[in-house]
């Protein structure tokens, strides 16, 4: 048995992981979402002017995008921001989330196309309007944004 023994631990050493270091830049986990970067390249939507326009020599403050995930579901609401006031009644609610995806906005149902877009008219109600937005997928996972938008005429 003692004759065995060091071929054993050969045979072990051989077929055991290697781990090397890992380098400076990680590579992503697999298991984590892939939400695509906030300010890609080439944006897939032209600038949406807000009602609010910055006075002379004011600049608008960069908009941010709501964002929210769950899986490998992900949903992002490029306009209108969140808390924005504008004076028509019918607003563009644009976002992105993965191909094949389910959107509802309160009471309207869409789809998102294959390059992973949506853009959707909204009627407005003078006043504060909660807009519920909810991505849903295939394998059950849901996210939600809710905006609220205040209409004035």
């Amino acid at each position: 048995m003692h004759k065995f023994l060091p071929v054993l631990f050969i045979l072990l050493a051989a077929c055991a992981p290697t781990v090397t270091p890992q380098a400076s830049n990680p590579q992503p986990n697999p298991a984590s979402p892939t939400i695509p970067p906030t300010q890609p390249t080439a944006t897939p939507f032209p600038e949406q002017a807000s009602a609010t326009q910055p006075s002379a020599g004011e600049t608008a403050a960069p908009q941010t995008p709501a964002e929210a995930s769950s899986g490998a579901l992900w949903l992002r609401i490029l306009s209108p921001e969140d808390g924005e006031t504008v004076n028509m009644p019918t607003i563009k609610i644009k976002g992105q989330a993965p191909a094949e995806t389910v959107v509802t906005l309160n009471d309207q149902f869409l789809v998102v196309s294959a390059d992973q877009s949506f853009e959707v008219e909204f009627n407005l109600e003078a006043g504060p309007n909660l807009i519920e937005i909810v991505a849903s997928d295939l394998n059950g996972n849901e996210v939600f944004i809710p905006l609220t938008i205040e209409y004035e005429p």
